[in-house]
C-alpha cells in the first residue's frame, strides 16, 4: 500500500516510503472483506488530493516517499555487430589492414636511418638504402608511441641498439647484444601477431566452429623451427566469445615443451613434444583444427613436405589454419643483416597450390602484406554432386517448408558429404542465414547448408546454383555451412565485439553524472537541446545562449555528493536527469553578451533559458566576472526584499558571509542602512569581508563553527535580537539562528538540509509573531505557476541594483571545463571565498556583439527525441515496448503511437499511458495490424498528422517453436507476419511517407544470429528484418536491427519462464541493461547489432568440473528430486519432448562424448543414465590424475 504514492506519480521515479502520518487498522471489518473476497487480494484505493490510501480495514494517510538511487545494474552485456565478412581479403583488404601498421613501420625505419646517418663506417650502407628508409615525422612517431598498448618489441630493440651505439663504435655488436636480450620476444611483435587481433582471427575460427558438428572442438598446435610463435593465447581467447557449452581441447606440441611460459600457453592446455621429422603423433588424427605458425628463420621449411606432412596428420574435413610472414620491413632486414640470420619470406601462392596437391582447400585468406592468414579444409574426396539436394527458399510463399522437413529427415542419416542446400529466393532480403543457423542446432540440422545473395543491388547472382552447374563446383567440395555472395566475394555473417562508444565531438553537450554520489563519474554528455525545435511561438518563451562561464553553488554539490534529494530543491523535475547548474554567462543568439539563470543544465556548451532572467553585462565587467552575480543576488532580493520585506534601518543577521549570496545579502542590507551582523569560519574570512565592506566592524562578526553566535547577537542587541536571521547553517546552529529572532522577526532559511529530513522547529517561537520563509529559488524558476509581475519585480532589482553600484561581481576561482571534478571537490572542502566558475570557452578580446562560434567538446552520445516528431512503435503494448516508450519519453518524445493487435487490456498499460499524458505526451494506442498494407498505412498516416515521423520501431512479434519436423507452413507464417511482412510494408511506405525520419529500429534475436533448437520460423523472420535493415543502410537510410539475448524482468520470457531462465547458455539481461545500451547502439552506424548477457564467463576447457550427468538431465526435464524416480521409467514414459531431447544430446555430446540418435534419448531410463553418468565421472577421475593438461 505504501508504494501506491509513487504510482499516482506522473513521474517515473523510484521511491521508498520514508513517513506517513497515521496508520489505522480495523481488524474486524479487514477480516470480513477478506473472507467475502472471490479473487486473491484486496482492491487498493489512493486518494492523491488527499494522500490516503485505503484497502480492507487499513487506513494509510499522509504518506511520504523519498527519491533514492537506484542501484546499478551488476551485468555486463556483450555488445557486438554483426556484418558480412568475405572468406578471402581482395587488395584493397590487405591495403586496409596494412594501414594499421603503416605508422609503426615507418617510426621503425626511420629510427634505423638516424642510425646509419650517425654512424660514419655504414655511410655506403645508408646511400644505397635511403630509399628504404623514409623519413620519420615526429607527429608520426608520437602517435604510435602513444597509441594503444600493443606489442612493440621491435621498436624497443631499435631503440636499445640506438642508445648503446652512441657510446659503441661497433653496429653490429649492440644489435647482436640486443637481440641475444630480447630477441626472442621479436616474435610477439604487432608486425607478426597483427592478424591474430579479432578481425581476421575470430572471423576464421568461427568458420571453423560453424563447420564442426560436435559441441567439443580439439584443437592441436603445432611448434616448429627457431623460437616458434605460439598462436594458443589468441586462439583462446577468442573462442571464450563463442557459445559457453562449447568444450575446447586444446593440444600444443612443442619441440621443447621445458622451455614454454606461462604467457605463451595458458593454463588447462596439454602439452606434448613434438618433432617434425618424427613419424605422427597418436590422436594427432582426431584434431578439427590443426595450427602452425610458419618459423621466418627455419630454411628446413619446405612447402611441400609440410603440405604431405599436415595433410596425412588431419582427417577429412577438418581445418588446418596457417600464419606465415610474406615479406620483412626494412627495420627487420637491418637487424637481420647486423645480426647473420637469414628471414625467409613464404610465398601465399606456393602454399595454396601445394596444399592443394594434397587435398587440403583453401577456405579463408587473410593478409596485411607483411603477414598472412590461410585457412585450408581437407576436402580428399570427391563430392559426388548427384547426392545433393536443393531446396529453394522464398519469403512470401512457404510451400518449401514440406520439402525442407522431408529433405532434412532423409539427409539425417546420410553421409558427411551428400548435404541439403538451401538456396535463397529473395536476393538481399532472405532469412535463410537466421534459419540455417536454427536449423543447425537440431538435429537433423547437420547436413544443412545455404547459399544466398546478399547483394543490394536487387539481383540474384547465385539463381543458377545447381550440383550440376561447374561454376560452383568448388563450393560442393568445400561444402561449408554458409556461402553468402555479395558484391564478387563469398563470406558468411560474423559477430564481432562493438568497439565502446566513447566520447565524439558535441557543439551541444552538457556536464552531468552518471551516478548520483559519485563525483568521479562527472562527465560530458550529448545535450537534448540538439533536438530542440524553436518556433516563431516558443522564441519568446525561451532565450539561446552560448555558454562562456558556469557557477558552482552549494545546491550544486549538495545535488551532486548525495547529501540532499532532487525533490528537496523545490519545484517540477524530471528527477532521472541532470540538475547541477543554473547561472551562467555567455552570448546570446544576437551576440550581446548577457548572463542569466536557468533550472538546471547550464554546465554546458548551450543553454536556454527564460528572458525574464537574462541581464545584459557591463562593459566595464568581463563575462568570468558577469558569471558570479545572477543566481546569489536574485537570491539575495528575493530572500531579504520580497520574503523578509526587509526595512531601511533594521538589524538582520546573515549566516555563512563570506559566500556568494552572503556577499550580495550584505551589500544590500547596507546599501539600505541596515545593521549587518554576519557569521564566518575562519580569520581569513572575517578580513576579506572587511576589506570588501569597510563599514563591518569586529563587532559585527561571529563563528559560523558553532552556536556562540546566539550569545553574541544577543549581546549586541542588548536582549532584542534581529529583525531578520538569513540562514544557511543546519542543526543546533539553525535552532540557534530561531532564538536569535527579535519579536515580528522573519527567518529566511535558504540551506535545504534540516527541510529535506524534515527536522522539528518548535511551535513556541511562533508565538512571538515571528514568521518563517523557506527560500526555494529553483521552484520559481522551474513552476510557472510563478507570476510574470513577481519574476519582472526581480529582474528590475538585480537590474538597478546593477546600475547603482549595489550589484558587483565576487571574488572567483577558477577552473577549465576540463577540471570540473576538481572544481566540484573544492567546493565541497569549504575553503573557497566568493564563487567556484567553470571556464566552459574564453572570452573573446572585443566586448561588442557578435554571434559566438560553435564550441565542441568531447560528449558521450545520449539520443533524444525531437518533440515536434511523431514516433511508431509497433509492438509497443508489450512489456519491452512499454519500458522503451517510456524511455523515448523521458528523452523528449511528446508524440507516441502505439500500435497491438489486441489493444490495451491491462491496467499496468493504461497507467503508463495515463503518466505519458500527464506530462504533456500525446499517446495514442491501436490495434492496427502493420503486417497488412492498409494497417501499415494507417498507423504511418496517422503517426504523420501527429507530426513529423521520426522513428519507427517494430518489436512485434509471434512464436510458434517446435522442431523442424513439427513445423507447418502455418506456423512459418504466423511468426512471419508481423516480422517480415510488417516491417517490409514499413520499410516501403517510409520511404514513400517519412522523409524525416531518423530511427528504423527492429528487435531481433541471438536465436537468429547464434542459432535455436525449435526456432527455425522464428530465426528465419528475424533473418529477414535484419537483411532489410543492411539494405537500408546501403540505401543511405536510417536502420537498425538489434539482436537481444534473453530478456528478464519484462515480455515472453521473463513473464513466462521466470526471471532466473537461461536460455541459449545466456542469463536474462535486465531491462535496465538493455535501455541502457540504447544509448550506444542508436548512436553507432551497424545496421545490426547484438546484445547478451552470458551465464557463464567462457567456454570449457576439457578437464574442468562437469555437472553430474543424472543432475543435467533433471534440470533440463524440470524434475528437483531425482532419487524419487522409478529406475526403469524412460526419459519418454517422463514426458519428454522434443526440444529437450535436443538440449539432453548436445549435453551427452559436449560433456560425456555419447552419441546417440532421438529415438535412443527417449528410450534412455534413470538408471541408464546414472549408471552412465557415474561410469563417465570414474573415467574422468582416473584419467585426471596422470592429465597433462591439469599438469600444465
Amino acid at each position: 500500500m505504501l508504494q501506491f504514492c509513487a504510482l499516482a506519480s506522473p513521474l517515473r521515479t523510484f521511491v521508498l516510503p520514508v513517513r506517513i502520518q497515521s496508520c489505522a487498522i480495523d481488524p474486524q471489518a479487514h477480516a470480513k472483506m477478506v473472507a467475502s473476497t472471490t479473487v486473491e487480494g484486496l482492491d487498493v484505493a489512493y486518494d492523491s488530493y488527499r494522500n490516503t490510501c485505503r484497502s480492507g480495514g487499513i487506513v494509510v494517510k499522509g504518506i511520504k516517499g523519498s527519491i533514492v538511487q537506484r542501484r546499478s545494474v551488476q551485468q555486463t552485456p556483450c555488445l557486438e555487430e554483426y556484418r558480412f565478412v568475405p572468406y578471402k581479403d581482395d587488395d584493397s583488404a590487405k591495403e586496409q589492414r596494412y594501414r594499421y601498421l603503416r605508422e609503426y613501420v615507418e617510426v621503425c625505419s626511420g629510427i634505423v636511418r638516424r642510425m646509419l646517418q650517425s654512424n660514419s663506417k655504414n655511410g655506403i650502407l645508408m646511400h644505397e638504402s635511403e630509399d628504404a628508409y623514409p623519413d620519420l615525422y615526429e607527429h608520426v612517431s608520437g602517435r604510435s608511441l602513444n597509441g594503444v598498448a600493443v606489442n612493440l618489441s621491435l621498436l624497443n630493440v631499435l631503440l636499445t641498439v640506438s642508445k648503446a651505439a652512441n657510446d659503441s663504435t661497433s653496429l653490429e655488436y649492440c644489435v647482436r647484444s640486443s637481440l641475444e636480450d630480447q630477441g626472442r620476444s621479436l616474435n610477439r611483435d604487432i608486425l607478426n601477431t597483427a592478424l591474430f587481433e579479432e578481425d581476421p582471427l575470430r572471423c576464421l575460427l568461427d568458420v571453423v566452429l560453424e563447420n564442426v558438428d560436435s559441441k567439443k572442438v580439439r584443437v592441436l598446435e603445432l611448434a616448429a623451427g627457431k623460437n616458434p610463435l605460439l598462436v594458443a593465447p589468441w586462439v583462446l581467447q577468442w573462442l571464450s566469445l563463442q557459445d559457453i557449452h562449447l568444450k575446447i581441447e586444446y593440444t600444443v606440441a612443442h619441440p621443447s615443451p621445458e622451455n614454454l611460459t606461462p604467457e605463451e600457453v595458458p593454463g588447462g592446455i596439454n602439452i606434448i613434444s613434438y618433432d617434425t621429422s618424427s613419424a605422427s603423433q597418436e590422436g594427432f588424427h582426431e584434431a578439427d583444427l590443426t595450427i602452425l605458425a610458419r618459423g621466418a628463420v627455419d630454411t628446413k621449411d619446405d612447402t611441400n613436405v609440410l603440405a604431405k606432412h599436415l595433410s596425412s596428420q588431419c582427417k577429412e574435413l577438418s581445418f588446418v589454419l596457417l600464419s606465415q610472414r610474406i615479406a620483412f620491413t626494412p627495420a627487420e632486414m637491418f637487424l637481420s643483416g647486423m645480426d647473420g640470420t637469414v628471414f625467409r619470406e613464404h610465398s601465399d601462392g606456393e602454399a595454396i597450390s601445394e596444399f592443394k596437391a594434397h587435398g587440403l582447400l583453401l577456405v579463408g585468406f587473410k593478409s596485411n602484406n607483411l603477414s598472412s592468414l590461410l585457412l585450408f579444409r581437407k576436402c580428399s574426396v570427391v563430392a559426388d554432386v548427384s547426392k545433393h539436394v536443393v531446396v529453394r527458399v522464398e519469403n512470401t510463399a512457404f510451400e518449401w517448408v514440406e520439402m525442407l522437413k522431408e529433405n532434412a529427415q532423409q539427409h539425417d542419416a546420410k553421409l558427411a558429404r551428400e548435404n541439403l542446400w538451401l538456396l535463397a529466393e529473395n536476393a538481399g532480403t532472405s532469412g535463410i542465414v537466421g534459419l540455417t543457423n536454427c536449423l543447425r542446432q537440431e538435429t537433423r540440422g547437420r547436413r544443412i547448408r545455404c547459399v544466398f545473395d546478399a547483394s543490394h543491388n536487387g539481383r540474384n547472382e547465385v539463381s543458377d546454383f545447381s550440383p550440376s552447374n561447374p561454376r560452383y563446383a568448388d563450393i560442393f567440395q568445400r561444402g561449408l555451412v554458409m556461402n553468402v555472395y555479395r558484391d564478387g566475394q563469398w563470406g558468411s555473417f560474423r559477430h564481432l565485439c562493438m568497439t565502446s562508444g566513447g566520447p565524439k565531438k558535441a557543439t551541444f553537450a552538457f556536464l552531468g553524472m552518471h551516478t548520483r554520489g559519485d563525483l568521479s563519474s562527472l562527465q560530458w554528455y550529448e545535450s537534448p537541446l540538439k533536438y530542440a525545435c524553436f518556433s516563431d511561438r516558443t522564441a519568446n518563451d525561451v532565450t539561446l545562449c552560448d555558454v562562456y562561464y558556469a557557477s558552482l553553488n552549494i545546491r550544486d554539490v549538495l545535488l551532486a555528493t548525495g547529501k540532499i534529494v532532487p525533490e528537496a530543491i523545490g519545484g517540477k523535475w524530471d528527477f532521472s536527469d541532470c540538475t547541477i547548474g543554473n547561472e551562467f554567462s555567455g552570448r546570446d543568439s544576437q551576440g550581446r553578451r548577457v548572463m542569466a539563470m536557468a533550472p538546471s543544465r547550464v554546465i554546458a556548451t548551450v543553454a536556454i533559458t527564460d528572458p525574464d532572467f537574462v541581464w545584459d553585462v557591463p562593459d566595464t565587467w568581463s563575462l568570468e566576472e558577469a558569471c558570479t552575480v545572477p543566481l546569489v543576488y536574485l537570491t539575495a532580493y528575493y530572500a531579504l526584499i520580497m520574503r523578509g520585506n526587509m526595512q531601511p534601518g533594521e538589524s538582520v543577521l546573515i549566516h555563512s558571509g563570506s559566500g556568494g549570496v552572503g556577499q550580495a545579502s550584505i551589500a544590500i542590507a547596507l546599501s539600505m542602512g541596515c545593521t549587518v551582523f554576519t557569521t564566518v569560519g575562519s580569520v581569513s574570512k572575517r578580513e576579506f569581508l572587511r576589506c570588501r565592506f569597510p563599514e563591518l566592524e569586529n563587532r559585527h562578526f561571529a563563528s559560523s563553527r558553532d552556536t556562540s553566535f546566539e550569545a553574541h547577537i544577543l549581546s549586541e542587541t542588548k536582549g532584542r535580537g534581529v529583525d531578520l536571521v538569513l540562514n544557511s547553517l543546519t542543526e543546533d546552529k539553525l535552532q540557534a539562528s530561531v532564538r536569535c529572532l527579535a519579536d515580528d522577526g522573519r527567518f529566511l532559511e535558504i540551506e535545504k538540509f534540516d527541510s529535506s529530513k524534515n527536522s522539528s522547529l518548535g511551535m513556541l517561537v511562533f508565538c512571538r509573531n515571528v514568521t518563517f520563509h523557506g527560500i526555494m529559488m529553483d521552484k520559481m524558476l522551474v513552476d510557472h505557476s510563478y507570476s510574470t509581475a513577481d519574476k519582472r519585480r526581480l529582474f528590475a532589482m538585480v537590474r538597478d541594483g546593477i546600475a547603482s553600484g549595489v550589484v558587483r561581481p565576487l571574488d572567483a576561482i577558477l577552473f577549465t571545463r576540463n577540471k570540473a571534478e576538481e572544481a566540484f571537490r573544492f567546493m565541497a572542502s569549504g575553503k573557497h571565498i566568493g564563487k567556484v566558475v567553470i571556464q566552459i570557452r574564453p572570452e573573446e578580446s572585443h566586448r561588442h556583439a557578435a554571434p559566438a562560434v560553435p564550441l565542441a567538446v568531447e560528449a558521450i552520445a545520449r539520443p533524444c527525441f525531437y518533440g515536434h516528431k511523431s514516433y511508431v512503435i509497433a509492438g509497443g503494448l508489450g512489456g519491452f515496448g512499454l519500458e522503451l516508450g517510456d524511455w523515448m519519453v523521458t528523452r523528449g518524445c511528446r508524440k507516441l503511437l502505439l500500435t497491438c493487435r489486441s489493444g490495451l487490456k491491462t491496467g499496468y498499460q493504461k497507467l503508463c499511458l495515463h503518466r505519458w499524458r500527464a506530462v504533456g505526451v500525446e499517446v495514442l494506442a491501436r490495434s492496427s495490424d502493420v503486417a497488412s498494407e492498409e494497417g501499415a498505412r494507417t498507423v504511418i498516416e496517422e503517426a504523420a498528422s501527429m507530426g513529423p515521423v521520426g522513428g519507427i520501431f517494430n518489436l512485434a512479434m509471434v512464436l510458434r517453436d517446435a522442431l523442424v519436423e513439427n513445423q507447418t507452413v502455418e506456423t512459418f507464417e504466423a511468426a512471419c507476419k508481423p516480422k517480415v511482412a510488417g516491417t517490409q510494408l514499413l520499410d516501403q511506405l517510409s520511404r514513400q511517407l517519412c522523409p524525416h525520419l531518423d530511427h528504423f529500429v527492429v528487435f531481433s534475436s541471438t536465436s537468429c544470429g547464434r542459432g535455436n533448437a525449435g526456432q527455425t520460423n522464428y530465426g528465419y523472420a528475424n533473418s529477414v528484418m535484419e537483411r532489410i535493415c543492411d539494405r537500408r543502410v546501403a540505401d543511405g537510410l536510417p536502420g537498425l536491427a538489434i539482436q537481444w539475448g534473453t530478456v528478464g524482468d519484462v515480455g515472453l520470457i521473463g513473464e513466462s519462464m521466470g526471471q532466473q531462465t537461461f536460455l541459449l547458455g545466456l542469463a536474462p539481461q535486465k531491462i535496465r541493461s538493455c535501455i541502457a545500451v540504447m544509448d550506444q547502439f542508436l548512436s553507432q552506424g551497424h545496421p545490426v547489432v547484438s546484445s547478451y548477457v552470458k551465464a557463464d564467463q567462457s567456454p570449457k576447457l576439457d578437464g574442468d568440473k562437469k555437472q553430474d550427468l543424472i543432475q543435467s538431465v533433471a534440470r533440463i526435464l524440470g524434475v528437483k528430486d531425482t532419487s524419487r524416480l522409478n529406475p526403469d521409467i524412460s526419459l519418454g514414459e517422463l514426458g519428454i519432448d522434443s526440444l529437450m531431447s535436443v538440449e539432453v544430446k548436445q549435453t551427452l555430446e559436449r560433456d560425456y562424448d555419447i552419441t546417440l540418435s532421438i529415438r535412443e534419448i527417449r528410450q534412455l531410463t534413470i538408471a541408464r543414465i546414472r549408471h552412465n553418468g557415474e561410469g563417465r565421472r570414474d573415467a574422468s577421475s582416473s584419467n585426471n590424475k596422470t592429465s597433462p593438461a591439469d599438469a600444465t
